[in-house]
Formats: C-alpha cells, structure tokens, sequence
C-alpha cells in the first residue's frame, strides 16, 4: 500500500500525467492522425449541450469556458478540451471559445480514447486534466464571490496570469469581458477602475490593452 501511494501522490500525478505528456504520447504514436489550426478570437471550439468527435490541445493562447454567453472561467496553452465527460459520456456542459488567436491540435475523439484504454494509466490523464478545468472554475468563482475594487483587481490579476501562461502575444480585453467575467455592469468596472487608480493601485493591464 505504501509504494501505491507513494506511485500516485499527488505531485507525482501532477508531474508525471501533465497534459503536455499525455501530448508527447499522442504525437509519438505513428497510427496517430492530427491536425494543427491557428483559430481567431471569438471562435467556437465546443458548444455546449451538443455531441462532439473531436479532442482539442491548446498549445498556444487561451479561452473562455461559457454558457448562455457568460464567462465562468479560462483555460490557458498546455491543457487538453473536449475530455471533460468522457468517463460519464455525457455532452459538453459549456461552450469553449477561443479568447485569444490559438493555435491547437486536433485529435479525433475515438483515437484520443483508444489511446487511454491502451495505456494502463490512462485514466490518469484523464483525471489530471478534469482536475485542471475543475481548479479554474473553482478559482473564477472565488473570485465572482468577491466584491467591490477586491473582486475587480483579483480578476484582473488573475485574467493577467493566466494570459503570461498561455505562451501568446499580450491580450486586448474590453470592459465588456471583464464585467461579462466578474458578473457587474461595464459602468460598474469602470468607476472602480477609477478608485483603484486613485489608490495608486495599479491595473495589470496596459491602457491600450483595455478598450
């Protein structure tokens, strides 16, 4: 029992089944077909509610995870989408659209699962990714629950973050995303930015970068 939980602790997990390895598999494995596409911003990569063949890698930029066109999260480069419901084989809960010009590769479903039930540790993957898109929407609602010029900043912030992760040229955001993600009005936003600035609190976005 020792050495199985000293096998899959959790930064064992972490590091040994980061999507990124699960990505060098894939790419490694000659039977393996796949695609590379840069999509703009504002694309649809998964809608929610609908049946989907194929499995996304995000190498570079990031994305919204939404429904009913509100923002509940984002998801930066090196993360794996479309897996989220493959052990309860239900559909796409959100949409998934591209935040920022992305570059991914395509795999298509029936592959990318034949390729874990292969692989002994397969599920593993698959946990670790889930786990991920789990932590961000866990994060984003920590900080929706916030309020006033705490939940503003803490947003920025964390918006911020995740675009240095993402391996993509620095964002353009407008106020009406920002407040679309914090759940508040864009005059709201914009007064408290306002407050923030007389604080000396810094924005850590450019002004050019928010429009």
């Amino acid at each position: 029992m020792r050495a199985i939980n000293e096998l899959y602790n959790l930064e064992t997990v972490s590091q040994n089944f980061h999507p990124q390895e699960l990505l060098k598999h894939l790419l490694n494995e000659s039977n393996i077909s796949y695609k590379r596409e840069l999509v703009a911003k504002g694309n649809k990569l998964f809608n929610a509610d609908q049946e989907s063949d194929k499995i996304i890698f995000i190498s570079s930029g990031m994305v919204t995870i939404e429904k009913e066109n509100h923002i509940y999260g984002f998801l930066q480069a090196d993360n794996f989408i479309g897996c989220e419901n493959m052990l309860n084989k239900n559909n796409n809960f959100f949409d998934i659209v591209t935040f920022t010009e992305t570059e991914v590769i395509i795999f298509k479903t029936s592959t990318f699962e034949g390729f874990l039930r292969h692989s002994q540790e397969g599920w593993l993957y698959l946990y670790m990714q889930n786990q991920r898109v789990r932590q961000s929407l866990q994060k984003s609602y920590y900080i929706r629950r916030k309020k006033g010029t705490e939940k503003v900043l803490l947003g920025l912030q964390y918006i911020k973050s995740i675009e240095e992760e993402s391996d993509s040229q620095p964002i353009e955001i407008t106020y009406s995303e920002i407040s679309n993600f914090l759940g508040i009005e864009v005059n709201s936003l914009k007064k408290t930015l306002i407050e923030l600035k007389k604080k000396g609190i810094k924005n850590p976005f450019q002004q050019n970068e928010v429009y």
